[in-house]
């Protein structure tokens, strides 16, 4: 999916196959906070990292060691590893048998002209077979015990095998006995091959840029000064340029003249030892190294983002076999793992790598800075340290404890944790506001006087702001909770009512202006409300309530609530309405979903690439009109 681009809900039986990589296979856990990378770091110079998704041994049972990664045209996903072909459908990984004989020590795969998957390992080349529409092993006829291949590329007409100082080529289709021996004179090793405007192209070492035309090698038109480069990966830039990356850094080659890129990125090139260099889109290239990891790079060299050790990368040996799949995520194979990099996405996220732990239960920007309320305690996120590497949360002081909500009013930010709410200070002492028993909700009135404070089972308080400091002015009368009664969520209609969830029913209490007596209405099962948790909001003027049975509006003539059906049938849990009164909530089976109104009481909605590996999504915030997280 490219960017912007939005994928229309359908029912849960009408997905596509395909849904099932592109929607589950990138999934993250509970905890992961995500935002607009483009939209946030123009206002506030902020990023995490992209989505990252790291196959390890416990998901394929094979060596950890994989060497090249391919899509075939069912899209389904296969690496070469140590121990074989792995297979990947979206969901779960399986090792393809190797025919009797054949090598299991794999090093390159790709895809034939003709459909068919291409397999090289050490002394060893094959093809995926085909029986009864189910793969059934590698076929292998080389006779060379110790000839490793290290690419494999399809040019028309042909396959080619390609070694540190042979090629093999196979017709396309042809069976394996037609594979040969290309008698070229390769006294200078091929350090390294890309596909390049239909056709292979070498650097061997000393002699420099190679193409091959028909079965011999003959000079590509470059600068004499090419040659003399220790070149260890090339890719194509556009059509008509090639990056070359190496020992002596990073180069473009463009027009017949070579200009040296600088920057961070050649730094590293020349540091790290390069196995694999891919562009990605206009102005933005990958870098695969031994001992660097991943770094993502512009035309002028400078890192955009590393990813390494440090941000989940399971090893920094990145191999040469990088690939896209067909939604325009990278696949990087790593000696300790498979890595999927969604380079493109939308989307970044921040977990416990960049500081950020516990479940989200709130998220609040205040003065410009973004505050994270979790149930291990409350985060900042700090500005990144430097270019390359993403913003980290970093823990406020005197909430260990955890803290349950957190929302800002008259300027000043409050949080509920523990037995207490607080106003923190960003250059003093947190300010003690009132204490009371497992403070949960914190709403800020729509008149900016109040902020209600929603509690387990000691009801709603009133929090008002008196000569400059907050108090606990009063509490709304409503029914005792007990047991699972816990408040989760408070919203405010335009009548000046405020409705609260209790775990029974909705509550509904009027009469908040200053001369009025407050009185509560309680809503439950015989109101035409489902049991389990109730999420209430205000769309349209009108007050809903979402719950795992799906949406219910509340009929002011009725006085009850009824099934709504302009949202698909699905769980509505933890709504939110952004600037443009778009409904976020989640639906259940771990999606973001957004509902846009459109003209009368339709819903449109969309499914973006947010998701979760475990459980829900249990806050959202919109930032801004382009940021959600």
């Amino acid at each position: 999916m490219e960017p912007g681009e939005r994928l229309v809900i359908r029912g849960r039986n009408d997905r596509p196959e395909w849904g099932r990589l592109s929607i589950l296979h990138g999934c993250l856990c509970l905890a992961v906070l995500l935002a607009g990378t483009a939209a946030t770091a123009a206002i506030y110079t902020e990023y995490g990292q992209p989505f990252l998704t790291i196959h390890t041994v416990d998901d394929y049972a094979a060596d950890p060691h994989n060497f090249a990664v391919t899509q075939n045209g069912a899209g389904l996903i296969y690496a070469a590893n140590h121990e074989g072909l792995l297979e990947f459908d979206g969901i779960r990984w399986r090792t393809v048998p190797a025919v009797a004989g054949a090598t299991s020590d794999l090093r390159a795969v790709g895809l034939s002209a003709d459909g068919r998957l291409l397999v090289g390992g050490v002394g060893d080349v094959g093809y995926l077979q085909q029986g009864d529409g189910r793969p059934r092993g590698v076929a292998t006829t080389l006779p060379y015990d110790r000839w490793e291949i290290h690419w494999i590329i399809s040019q028309p007409g042909r396959d080619l095998f390609i070694m540190r100082h042979r090629i093999l080529s196979l017709p396309t289709g042809a069976p394996l006995d037609s594979i040969r021996l290309l008698h070229l004179d390769f006294d200078h090793f091929i350090d390294a091959a890309a596909e390049y405007d239909g056709g292979l192209l070498l650097f061997q070492r000393g002699l420099g840029l190679r193409e091959l035309a028909g079965d011999s090698l003959r000079p590509f038109d470059a600068p004499p000064g090419v040659a003399s480069l220790r070149v260890r990966a090339i890719t194509a830039v556009g059509t008509d340029s090639l990056l070359l990356a190496g020992d002596h850094g990073l180069h473009l080659l463009a027009g017949g003249s070579l200009r040296e890129i600088g920057g961070h990125a050649a730094q590293i090139a020349r540091e790290k030892r390069v196995t694999a260099v891919r562009a990605i889109q206009p102005g933005l290239s990958l870098l695969a190294t031994e001992t660097g990891g991943a770094v993502l790079f512009d035309s002028h060299g400078r890192v955009v983002r590393k990813l390494d050790v440090r941000d989940r990368l399971t090893s920094d040996l990145c191999e040469r076999g990088i690939t896209f799949d067909r939604e325009g995520a990278l696949w990087v194979p790593t000696a300790n793992g498979i890595g999927r990099i969604e380079t493109s996405s939308p989307l970044t996220r921040y977990d416990r790598t960049l500081g950020l732990h516990g479940t989200i239960r709130s998220i609040v920007r205040h003065h410009g800075a973004l505050y994270v309320a979790s149930e291990e305690g409350l985060f900042r996120l700090a500005q990144p340290r430097g270019p390359e590497r993403p913003s980290r949360f970093v823990e406020v002081p005197g909430y260990e404890g955890g803290s349950h909500a957190a929302a800002v009013a008259d300027g000043d930010l409050l949080v509920a944790g523990g037995d207490r709410v607080t106003v923190v200070r960003a250059n003093g002492p947190d300010e003690l506001v009132c204490r009371v028993t497992d403070p949960r909700e914190l709403l800020p009135a729509a008149d900016g006087k109040r902020v209600y404070l929603a509690t387990r089972t000691v009801g709603i308080h009133v929090l008002e702001k008196v000569r400059g400091n907050w108090r606990d002015a009063a509490t709304l009368p409503g029914r005792e909770q007990t047991g699972h009664g816990w408040r989760r969520q408070m919203v405010e209609d335009g009548d000046g009512r405020l409705w609260s969830f209790a775990y029974h029913g909705v509550e509904c209490v009027s009469g908040l202006g200053a001369r009025e007596t407050p009185s509560a209405v309680f809503y439950g099962n015989d109101d035409g409300l489902p049991g389990g948790n109730l999420f209430p909001f205000v769309l349209a003027g009108e007050l809903f309530v979402g719950s795992w049975d799906g949406l219910f509006r509340f009929d002011e003539q009725a006085g009850r609530f009824l099934p709504d059906n302009r949202l698909p049938a699905e769980p509505v849990l933890h709504p939110s309405l952004d600037a443009y009164g778009r409904l976020w909530y989640n639906a259940g089976y771990r999606d973001a979903v957004c509902a846009e109104p459109e003209v009368g009481d339709s819903l449109d909605c969309t499914r973006p690439l947010a998701r979760s590996e475990v459980q829900l999504f249990t806050a959202f915030h919109l930032d801004s009109a382009d940021s959600v997280l």
